[in-house]
């Protein structure tokens, strides 16, 4: 019986990662993009921030890697992770640490969904749900962009960014 729940968890949780592969999510300015791509495992990564591209399709082509050096000293496929836990490949740089109940240090944050609301003609916000697999962590990410000029951001080339962050873990009493 339990062979067969395994089974289905690791099911359940390839199916999660796989549905998360291939979402592209674009913020973008007047003059700038910046891409968001999931990878195979669910996570999320900065593919680009740049220049605007000139074709909508340029975004959905870029992977979501780039051969860059790990902490180890290796030099591999590895992406620009949006929001690193802590204690995974990005041992220096975890934009969260959170010691879970268990002890345990690691937080991977997995991409759920996204929505991108606009909020005027000018101004489009997108938020993006991350959760961790076996902690009650979540993260919400939010990105508000302007378009075009106008009064208040006259001259700039502005994506405004913060993040919420959700922690139910219960703590153990002693």
């Amino acid at each position: 019986m339990k062979k067969k729940t395994l089974l289905l968890f690791t099911f359940i949780l390839l199916f999660a990662a796989g549905k998360a592969a291939d979402v592209t999510i674009k913020v973008s300015t007047q003059e700038t993009d910046l891409i968001l791509k999931t990878a195979p495992n669910g996570r999320l990564y900065q593919s680009y921030l740049g220049a605007r591209l000139l074709h909508a399709a340029d975004a959905e082509n870029l992977p979501y890697y780039i051969a860059r050096p790990g902490s180890d000293g290796a030099v591999a496929n590895r992406g620009w992770e949006v929001y690193p836990g802590s204690e995974a490949e990005d041992f220096f740089d975890p934009a969260l640490a959170v010691r879970h109940v268990d002890g345990n240090l690691t937080t991977i944050l997995r991409y759920q969904t996204h929505e991108i609301n606009k909020i005027d003609d000018n101004v489009t916000e997108t938020v993006i749900h991350l959760k961790d697999d076996v902690y009650p962590v979540s993260v919400r990410l939010y990105y508000i962009s302007v378009h075009l000029y106008n009064i208040s951001y006259a001259k700039e080339n502005v994506i405004k960014t913060w993040t919420e962050i959700e922690h139910t873990e219960k703590s153990q009493s002693h």
